[in-house]
């Protein structure tokens, strides 16, 4: 069921990104929305089933220590919420 969040993620936008991290008071630049598409987009199996620790790491090194942090916190929230769908 994986497939769901996967087609979702696809039609998103680098704007949703950041309008999804203001949100939640994580304030980012295009460039780095740019960023976090990619990685997410080339790493979605290993996000989706559980290897995400090293991706996560290289996004907050990317973003900053704040910033990633808070990331880092919506994805397992997120993760926790929708996990019936991985």
């Amino acid at each position: 069921m994986n497939y769901l969040i996967k087609n979702y993620f696809y039609k998103l936008k680098n704007e949703d990104i950041v309008k999804f991290a203001l949100e939640n008071d994580i304030v980012i630049s295009m460039e780095e929305a740019n960023y976090i598409y990619n990685i997410i987009k080339d790493n979605i199996d290993d996000l989706l089933s559980g290897n995400e620790s090293e991706i996560l790491k290289d996004i907050s090194n990317k973003i900053g220590k704040e910033k990633g942090e808070k990331a880092i916190k919506l994805f397992y929230e997120y993760k926790e919420k929708y996990k019936d769908y991985l």
